[in-house]
């Protein structure tokens, strides 16, 4: 027998780390992304949350409880959050915290119960007892509020118990947040204002409202009763319009991500964001579904190449290309701000309509035209100059050529004699007038002529200025590699995120291999097939049939097409038809008793 050799033993090496690929490097980059997105709206929320903490903590004391509504948007829908965030800020005044869903609101029992367990946990938090129901009394609750009360006052009286104990803030207010008060009955409301009324001199009582209409809304939904009892501040989140303004400069103007967002992509965007659901969990998510549907569509190599400068020279070339445009889009937007009035035209407008090829027969432009031939001597040189010096404070590079015609429009504009008319130097002479009818249409002619100073001249400049300029720009749409940089897949993104209901249920209904990527369902929209599932052979078998839809008689064309006429084909069609009702293409009727109704005509 061989005995085992030295030079046959297994050496163990460290195995070399995998080398990044453009994966790893897009993940990089949307973290990055993603974390500036939630910084933003943490910061956005700050004013709000602190100015509710210092309302709370000035509160006088009073015989009215301290009230505080917070009024958000139609379409904001993640308020979770935000109430999670004032809640930990809110433990700054006191510890107890209590918040009060929809859900613990269904009655004043639900309420009690729901705070009396908060009220346990903070006088136990180690070890909670269970306890009775018929124990979750409001007074009860008063006594565990003392309890607490008279633990946190020995606390702070002990030096000892205070240097050994744990560091912890104890307040003797109760904040209660109600997330949203429009879901709660006003019976049911008033009934609990009123015994919060009835405590206060025992437990000092502070209430936060949640609601995402009007504060007039709280009025109607109080009754008389029980505001006399609240004193109500409302704080109002911030517009949302202006919240968009701020992401686009996040989305658009970020020059650390190098794929971009078109026109469309961003208007629609937006327009979800305003009228549907304005929350930062959908926003993420929209934006991860056009990354990834536009990352399909490209070359490896080149996704590559656009998250790594340096290994490709044409897309290095064309990436610095769209950098440059972005640059002069930015900077003609701000001239045209500029010049033009603010509430008709905004940046984020003005930046997406450059984008486009026709901008000089905009409603943008001719409003800033319009504006231009509007103002005065010492308004046009305000703007002018105000442009020029928030360009250098914002460290922004202008171009030499524009700098140098707006600094010599300005030299121009301190001349004298602005108002001087040019008309008068030309030749009036009515002396080679042979008849009546030539001297009364130079007289005409002479009196529509309009009258042309030296400010006007100046102001026709500064139009042909800004048209020479808009026709240089290069939109993105002429550079190459436009197909790969922005994303244009707005269409799709509307179809995943806001279709139209109904047309999307035929399309299941219909064809269910395009959900279900089963070969076996792989039909035509109209044709009948045993292995459909059986809703769907179902639905296809009632648009077949009239307004009045026989059940007998369905029953019998679906198993003719299943081929099968057991218990078990009878129980599928029934639950079938049971589907179809809840989704809305059938109801039953009272007319006949084994008919049911057809509801829906076409097939989208």
């Amino acid at each position: 027998m061989d005995t085992p050799l030295i030079s046959r033993s297994c050496h163990v090496r460290k195995p070399p780390k995998p080398k990044k690929g453009p994966l790893s490097r897009y993940i990089s980059k949307w973290e990055d992304l993603e974390s500036k997105i939630c910084a933003f709206h943490v910061r956005k929320h700050e004013r709000l949350i602190e100015d509710v903490c210092t309302y709370f903590k000035n509160f006088p004391i009073s015989q009215d409880i301290c009230t505080a509504t917070l009024r958000f948007g139609s379409s904001v829908s993640d308020q979770s959050g935000i109430f999670e965030e004032l809640a930990s800020q809110l433990t700054g005044t006191t510890e107890l915290v209590c918040r009060l869903t929809p859900i613990d609101c269904h009655s004043l029992s639900s309420i009690v119960q729901k705070l009396f367990h908060e009220f346990v946990d903070a006088a136990c938090p180690n070890d909670a007892p269970r306890l009775k129901k018929s124990l979750v009394t409001f007074e009860n609750l008063v006594q565990i509020f003392k309890l607490i009360t008279k633990n946190a006052a020995e606390r702070q009286r002990s030096p000892k118990k205070r240097r050994d104990a744990k560091p912890s803030v104890t307040g003797t207010k109760v904040i209660i947040i109600i997330e949203d008060v429009t879901s709660v009955a006003p019976t049911i409301l008033e009934d609990f204002c009123l015994i919060l009324k009835n405590h206060l001199d025992t437990m000092e009582t502070c209430l936060v409202f949640g609601m995402s209409s009007t504060s007039q809304s709280v009025h109607k939904l109080l009754t008389f009763k029980c505001s006399s009892c609240l004193s109500i501040q409302t704080f109002t989140s911030p517009p949302v319009p202006e919240t968009l303004a701020e992401i686009f400069e996040l989305l658009v103007l970020n020059r650390d991500f190098p794929l971009k967002l078109s026109p469309e992509v961003y208007n629609w965007l937006n327009d979800f964001v305003l009228f549907h659901d304005f929350s930062l969990t959908t926003l993420l998510h929209i934006l991860r579904v056009a990354l990834t549907l536009h990352l399909q569509t490209v070359d490896e190599n080149v996704i590559e190449a656009l998250f790594q400068p340096g290994l490709d020279v044409e897309v290095d070339e064309a990436h610095l290309a769209h950098h440059d445009t972005d640059l002069h889009l930015e900077e003609l937007s701000k001239l045209f701000i500029a010049l033009g009035e603010s509430k008709s035209v905004n940046f984020k407008e003005c930046y997406l309509a450059l984008q486009k090829d026709n901008f000089l027969e905009s409603v943008i432009f001719k409003k800033v035209e319009q504006t231009i031939k509007f103002l005065s001597t010492d308004e046009l040189k305000s703007r002018l100059m105000s442009y020029i010096e928030k360009t250098k404070e914002s460290d922004q590079i202008l171009r030499e050529d524009l700098l140098e015609s707006i600094v010599d429009l300005i030299r121009r504009l301190f001349e004298e004699d602005l108002q001087e008319n040019l008309a008068e130097n030309e030749d009036t002479n009515f002396s080679d007038v042979k008849s009546r009818f030539e001297l009364k249409s130079k007289l005409l002619m002479a009196a529509q002529k309009k009258r042309t100073t030296r400010l006007d001249v100046v102001k026709e400049d500064l139009i042909g200025l800004l048209k020479s300029d808009v026709k240089s720009l290069k939109t993105p749409s002429s550079l190459k590699m436009y197909n790969e940089v922005y994303i244009r897949n707005a269409k799709e993104l509307e179809n995943f995120f806001n279709p139209s209901q109904r047309s999307r249920v035929h399309q299941a209904l219909a064809t269910p291999s395009v959900y279900l990527n089963c070969k076996c369902c792989q039909v035509k929209s109209t044709e009948l097939k045993a292995e459909l599932p059986p809703i769907s052979l179902a639905y296809k078998l009632h648009l077949e049939c009239g307004k009045m839809i026989n059940i007998y008689d369905w029953l019998q064309s679906y198993q003719t097409v299943r081929e099968d006429s057991s218990k078990l084909s009878i129980a599928q069609f029934l639950r079938a038809v049971r589907e179809l009702t809840l989704v809305g293409f059938v109801k039953p009727t009272t007319r006949k008793t084994d008919h049911c109704q057809r509801l829906t005509w076409g097939s989208c």
